[in-house]
């Protein structure tokens, strides 16, 4: 009698647990660089599990993800592309949606006035009159970023 009550107790328990993890699944999402994780964290809250392709300290312009973050990505529905011309984002962003086409992108550029920049240096590469990739460092394009994400 006790085993069959301490069963039923626990498949209750089980039932109640599960019952609450699927009624609030959390979105799992991805991006670039470290910023847009903040971005997407305080949009979210607790229904996003954010994951970062750059690891801190890498050189977004030159980084190359391991196989093995790649395939981290298989469970992520949203990625938020920087889309400003990230050299990462540009090389890397065709080949995970080749091996990943379950995944919505958003540019989260899109409604950011065009930061152009003139034959400047930045952090040991130089930028020739084209967009400035850094448009999250801008208060007022931080609005226009974190609205995209909403």
């Amino acid at each position: 009698m006790i085993n069959r009550y301490c069963i039923n107790c626990a498949l209750l328990l089980l039932a109640c647990v599960y019952g609450q993890v699927r009624a609030n699944p959390r979105i799992n999402v991805a991006t670039t660089i470290a910023p847009y994780q903040e971005f997407i964290s305080e949009v979210g809250k607790e229904h996003v599990s954010v994951s970062v392709l750059i690891p801190p300290g890498a050189n977004p312009h030159a980084f190359d993800p391991k196989p093995s973050t790649i395939k981290q990505l298989k469970d992520v529905m949203l990625y938020i592309a920087v889309g400003s011309g990230i050299d990462f984002e540009q090389v890397w962003l065709p080949k995970i949606l080749s091996s990943h086409p379950s995944i919505t992108v958003i540019d989260s550029s899109q409604n950011i006035p065009e930061l152009n920049i003139q034959q400047s240096e930045h952090d040991e590469h130089e930028h020739h009159d084209h967009k400035d990739p850094h448009v999250w460092l801008s208060p007022k394009n931080a609005i226009h970023i974190v609205r995209s994400i909403q």
